[in-house]
């Protein structure tokens, strides 16, 4: 039930009623943040050497890593890669420069062009 209260003391619940929701709405944007972060696909180096068309080796992609095209992402001793990450690293690739497909966020290059 709602309380009662007096035309005087109404500032101040309206006040203490906004608070609640800046913080509420504080919180769930944060909750969102750490979702989308989670979210973010981690591939595996055979995977992310499959993106690419032609297919790269693993020794390509460890120079790519080295050269700091892409970044590598170590999880219990394992090497994962960010699927946003390789597409992004994969502009800075002059052979794959044109073949970029980010807008569908699947393969790196376009079949067409082989």
């Amino acid at each position: 039930m709602a309380q009662k209260g007096t035309f005087e003391e109404l500032p101040t619940a309206v006040a203490e009623l906004h608070q609640k929701i800046d913080d509420l709405t504080g919180r769930v944007a944060a909750l969102l943040e750490t979702k989308e972060a989670q979210d973010e696909k981690l591939l595996s180096a055979t995977e992310a050497c499959k993106l690419f068309i032609p297919a790269i080796s693993r020794l390509t992609l460890i120079r790519w890593t080295k050269a700091d095209y892409l970044k590598e992402h170590r999880i219990g001793g394992r090497v994962y890669y960010r699927l946003s990450e390789v597409i992004e690293g994969a502009k800075h690739l002059e052979k794959y420069k044109s073949k970029i497909d980010a807008g569908k966020g699947n393969k790196i290059t376009d079949k067409s062009s082989r």
